[in-house]
């Protein structure tokens, strides 16, 4: 008796399921009186142009599988999203970092220009009249010129690094 009444319980339950995935729904689609198109699952009473749609349920999405996906989609949007923040955070940082390595070199040459002027020691004594009496200028002159030079390549060196990193 207990095996009789499983089996009717599964053939109704095989039944049921059929019905249900072999259902057809009706949608209607007309245009209102704005000129939009308007889709509903009840007949529209004021219109004239009605299109009936058959919708084959089994062809449909469950709820579940509609949640899952928007839950997918949403995962794929924060994503994108976030990698769209870090390359924004990185072209920030590389533009900062450009432009600190421009300011530098620009500081270096203002710099250069500045010190090329001998300060007071760094003459020594006039070369003659027939160079137009131009003084000699000392090593100590020559050394911290030379040291602005090396400053400002290294500034250009780096502002050039800062220019091939990847961008």
């Amino acid at each position: 008796m207990n095996n009789w009444l499983s089996v009717v319980i599964i053939v109704i339950s095989f039944h049921v399921y059929y019905l249900v995935a072999h259902s057809e729904t009706k949608v209607y689609k007309y245009v209102d009186e704005n000129g939009k198109v308007v889709y509903t699952s009840n007949p529209p009473n004021n219109s004239n142009n009605i299109e009936v749609i058959e919708v084959n349920e089994a062809n449909t999405i469950p709820p579940l599988q509609i949640k899952a996906k928007q839950n997918e989609i949403k995962q794929q949007h924060d994503s994108v999203t976030n990698r769209i923040k870090e390359r924004m955070s990185d072209r920030e940082e590389r533009t900062a970092e450009i432009k600190e390595a421009r300011l530098e070199v620009t500081k270096k040459k203002e710099a250069l220009e500045k010190g090329k002027t001998p300060q007071a020691g760094e003459r020594l004594g006039t070369i003659g009249a027939l160079t137009g009496n131009k003084t000699r200028l000392s090593q100590k002159y020559h050394d911290r010129v030379s040291l602005l030079e090396k400053e400002l390549e290294t500034a250009e060196d780096k502002l050039k690094e800062v220019l091939k990193k990847k961008k």
